[in-house]
């Protein structure tokens, strides 16, 4: 059997945030490689090494390429498409079996400062192809060496739980260890009690192992006497790490709806993200401790048909096929009823001016739609098929966007990592959106749209955006039919209460009044991961109300005494002193014309 050869990374383990050089190495196999023969290296998750260089040996993560054999030279060259490609050409004298390549990443031979590693974490299986001859029919290795991106030591604790529980019923309580730029600090070993003024059955003091990898699973429970929120304080007893859960609303029976905390927006490297599926699912259920998660990788890379990037291979599957076979293997092979909710999921991406949609379906054996098919290629025609499946749609409108089906279209994104687009001028503003794609724009031209939020991300641990169901159960059948019933709120991540109702409505109805002079009231209840800065009630896109905040919660009745006309919609939104957000999904109410 012919053996190729075999790449290892020297170091295979570097540390997040750090300044530093490795070098990939190969030994030439049984096949000498010839001049114009070479490598192929490609690296899965582009953003994480997308720095690289080859222009300016002087500045950050410049990288090189040398042979052991002094007649034979390689030259390095990059290739940025949906992965990061790094080509390895060889002039001169071919390179014998046992000879090396060398690619040094960050050299600092020449002046350079080295390369400036990414702040998350995460582990590269590297693909290696050999083209020995230089016809460009490359070989991959069978064995792909691993480099690590690794947590630092831990700077701070994070303690989550959810945001109800049954008085007198445990619940569970989840504790990780962070380095200071929020990855799980998988070495952490530090000795935590819990100490809280409400909650009567507290987790014993615990030392965490090396099997913990920086995080783990408690129980606590609350009498019916702690009625109300309550939360939780997690310390580090030698390093003096502290953390606060979230608000947990202690209830007498079980709600009719539960709140189930979930991310339904990021890709993997199905789609040029950093997590595998499995990754990504895990780190959601595990680390994150969500109910609800989606993965949303891209059609275009996942579904096209025939799709062909460059001539290197695919990364590690033999065709878009097995790409989403893989997708849907994972989504159900995490999926547990009852506890963790994994939802069939994809990005019809078209080509501009038209929007993307992110697709939620009930029924996984349905093949994803493409707007590269015919049968599929425009929204009018995505949406024809759509109407025989039972999806969701999560939209984005544009100006130019005509088609809109109010029975699909039900939820548009308000936050992700690249920001706010609420509307023009607001907090957190995303990069220069476009002009029409605002959210309130939306709003204002009649779509019946609630609000979700996601992380937009392909990084292992997103961080930024979340979305609240409020579900009668925790399947995937109930999620979708409050996806479906706009029965949501969106925060920019942490785990802010919010409940919002008008005349005993909840967020995402719709209501049809005979009596336009009848009242509105308007309730909210908040209870904020830090002090509320303030509370708005937004009417027709004005804020009608601003209820100021006096600590982490705001518990406040607003009447509405204009009569109605035509349609008006409602929702809130949260403001807190450490400037995260958090925004209800609208409640419509629609005057019904009197007969004359």
């Amino acid at each position: 059997m012919l053996r190729l050869g075999k790449a290892v990374f020297t170091p295979d383990e570097i540390e997040v945030g750090s300044c530093t050089s490795f070098s990939l190495e190969f030994t030439v196999g049984d096949a000498p490689i010839a001049p114009r023969g070479g490598l192929w290296v490609r690296f899965l998750h582009r953003q994480s090494v997308d720095a690289l260089q080859t222009d300016d040996a002087g500045q950050p993560d410049y990288i090189s390429a040398t042979t052991s054999v002094q007649g034979a030279k390689a030259a390095v060259s990059i290739e940025r498409g949906p992965w990061m490609d790094i080509s390895v050409r060889i002039t001169g004298t071919r390179l014998a079996p046992g000879e090396t390549i060398t690619i040094t990443f960050g050299d600092t031979s020449q002046g350079g400062p080295g390369f400036q590693v990414p702040e998350a974490a995460l582990a590269h299986e590297v693909m290696v192809w050999v083209d020995p001859d230089g016809s460009g029919d490359a070989l991959r290795l069978a064995e792909s060496p691993t480099l690590r991106f690794a947590p630092g030591a831990a700077a701070d604790l994070v303690a989550l739980a959810p945001s109800q529980a049954v008085a007198g019923e445990r619940f569970d309580l989840h504790v990780k260890a962070v380095d200071k730029f929020g990855n799980t600090a998988s070495t952490y070993q530090g000795m935590v009690f819990f100490v809280s003024e409400e909650c009567d059955v507290l987790p014993s003091d615990y030392t965490f192992c090396e099997s913990d990898s920086g995080a783990h699973r408690f129980i606590a429970a609350a009498a019916s006497a702690n009625i109300g929120f309550n939360r939780i304080t997690v310390k580090d007893r030698e390093h003096h790490f502290s953390a606060t859960t979230n608000p947990v609303e202690i209830v007498s029976k079980s709600p009719e709806l539960r709140m189930c905390w979930g991310r339904i927006h990021g890709y993997s490297i199905l789609s040029g993200g950093a997590p595998t599926p499995d990754e990504y699912y895990r780190r959601a259920r595990d680390e994150d401790m969500l109910e609800v998660c989606a993965l949303t990788d891209h059609d275009a890379a996942v579904h096209r048909p025939g799709r062909t990037v460059s001539a290197v291979p695919a990364p590690f599957y033999s065709g878009p096929a097995q790409a989403a076979a893989i997708q849907k293997y994972e989504t159900n092979r995490f999926y547990r009823p009852g506890r963790f909710v994994t939802l069939a999921a994809y990005e019809w991406v078209p080509g501009e001016p038209l929007g993307r949609r992110r697709i939620y379906e009930g029924d996984d054996d349905h093949p994803p739609l493409s707007p590269r098919d015919w049968a599929s290629g425009t929204p009018g025609k995505l949406y024809g098929l759509l109407r025989q499946r039972r999806a969701v749609v999560v939209t984005r409108p544009l100006p130019n966007e005509k088609v809109h089906d109010p029975e699909k279209d039900r939820l548009i994104e308000i936050y992700s990592s690249r920001g706010n687009i609420e509307f023009p001028g607001c907090p957190l503003p995303a990069d220069e959106p476009a002009t029409g794609s605002y959210v309130q724009e939306a709003l204002a031209q009649g779509h019946r749209l609630g609000l979700v939020a996601g992380s937009d991300e392909g990084a292992p641990n997103p961080r930024k955006g979340a979305t609240v169901f409020l579900a009668e159960d925790l399947t995937r059948e109930a999620i979708l039919e409050a996806m479906h019933a706009r029965r949501c709120y969106a925060t920019t991540g942490p785990r802010i209460f919010l409940d919002f109702m008008l005349n005993g409505f909840t967020m995402g109805e719709k209501i049809t009044v005979t009596d336009p002079e009848e009242s509105r009231v308007l309730s909210v209840r908040v209870a904020g991961t830090a002090n509320i800065d303030h509370v708005d009630i937004v009417k027709n896109n004005n804020d009608l109300y601003r209820q100021d905040g006096a600590g982490p919660t705001a518990e406040f009745e607003y009447v509405d005494q204009m009569p109605a006309s035509g349609t008006d919609f409602y929702y809130v939104r949260v403001t807190q002193s450490d400037d995260e957000m958090a925004w209800s999904s609208p409640i419509w109410v629609v005057a019904q014309e009197r007969s004359s």
